[in-house]
């Protein structure tokens, strides 16, 4: 029996989807622990894309019974963030767009509290311009 593993589940479309999962029960150290996973929905099993790795030892992540993960995809490059610092980076181009959602692998119970999934353009993240006169 697996534990639970709380999760994003993100670019899901009729082929499959990645996930982002959360365990305090995959490694043996019990410390907080992320793994990035690929679903394919005509294969059984899932694909690690990144092994389950603990979070570094901080104020940040320890004793936290709330956890935030979030991600960015630019192309095909990932980046993971929980509790917004981000933690990893992968490339993969298996799913270029799809919805967002929590996900719980395993036997177990989750709560999942909030869910915000925003779509930030490119012309958002340009730096605005000034409009106050340059000194001379």
């Amino acid at each position: 029996m697996q534990a639970a593993a709380p999760g994003l589940v993100f670019h899901l479309d009729d082929r499959g989807y990645y996930a982002v999962l959360l365990s305090r029960e995959a490694l043996t150290s019990a410390r907080l622990a992320y793994k990035l996973v690929e679903k394919l929905h005509s294969e059984p099993r899932t694909r690690d894309l990144l092994p389950w790795t603990e979070l570094p030892l901080s104020d940040q992540f320890l004793g936290k019974d709330e956890q935030r993960i979030s991600v960015q995809c630019r192309g095909a490059a990932i980046t993971i963030s929980i509790q917004d610092s981000p933690v990893a980076k992968f490339e993969d181009d298996a799913f270029k767009n799809g919805l967002v959602g929590m996900i719980l692998f395993g036997d177990g119970r989750a709560v999942f509290r909030d869910l915000i999934a925003e779509e930030i353009s490119a012309a958002s993240l340009v730096p605005p311009l000034s409009l106050e006169p340059s000194p001379h």
